[in-house]
């Protein structure tokens, strides 16, 4: 976490990773002429999306996947992908055809394999390589839908599960660590004083990822580029 910029606002840390999204979705387009993106939900990416919304891209040649979603239909206002295609999709009208989204409203199981089968047809094989994948990290340090004791944080080769989150009742879809690992570049936003001592936890407590998820996110082998304001950062030294 060292020389890690800390912006001011939620707002200011939200624009800085929206750029850094926006430069690297342009790398790969120039590189291979499409990009793949997998983007978390939440609340705290909606300033981000709001300000990418905004930028000149080729909408037309983005893949767009999500990090995690959870299992509820495309209408709840639960879901990530709901969030996502009012603060993004609309605003910058993203092709339908390239929108990738989990089908909550399916079981579970049913939902990973769809899910599955279309980043398979999408990347043409069935361990994917995205350009860029954006995370956040929870109140809990959990990152993506792996929550603190989820035994898949130490899975080795799956690219995606569902997974039942017992403090919250509910199913959730979620890429695996080596999904994640496995992309080309790793943003991480994180806002809010909420997330204070969870930043706290994953820098300064023992290695233990499957104690605190978002240690995930400080692998030596598969750096990730934080943006945090500056009650976010407020437990680091």
């Amino acid at each position: 976490m060292n020389e890690i910029p800390v912006y001011e606002t939620p707002v200011a840390a939200a624009v800085a990773c929206a750029e850094a999204l926006r430069s690297l979705i342009e790398d790969a387009l120039a590189e291979r002429s499409v990009a793949r993106v997998a983007v978390s939900g939440g609340s705290t990416p909606r300033l981000m999306f709001d300000a990418l919304s905004a930028m000149p891209l080729d909408w037309k040649r983005i893949d767009w996947f999500w990090v995690d979603e959870r299992c509820v239909p495309p209408s709840d206002e639960q879901s990530n992908y709901a969030m996502t295609a009012r603060h993004l999709f609309t605003p910058a009208g993203v092709p339908a055809e390239r929108i990738h989204r989990v089908r909550g409203e399916l079981p579970p199981a049913e939902a990973l394999e769809q899910y599955l089968a279309e980043i398979e047809q999408v990347f043409q094989t069935d361990f994917p390589e995205f350009d860029v994948v954006q995370l956040g990290l929870g109140a809990d340090a959990h990152t993506a839908s792996l929550f603190p004791g989820e035994p898949l944080i130490e899975e080795i080769g799956g690219v995606a599960a569902a997974v039942y989150v017992r403090k919250l009742e509910q199913w959730r879809i979620t890429l695996l660590p080596e999904a994640l690992f496995s992309a080309r570049a790793r943003l991480v936003l994180v806002t809010g004083e909420d997330k204070a001592e969870a930043l706290r936890r994953i820098t300064s407590e023992p290695l233990e990822p499957r104690r605190l998820p978002g240690q995930l996110l400080l692998s030596q082998q598969a750096l990730s580029h934080f943006f945090l304001d500056r009650a976010a950062a407020a437990g680091l030294e």
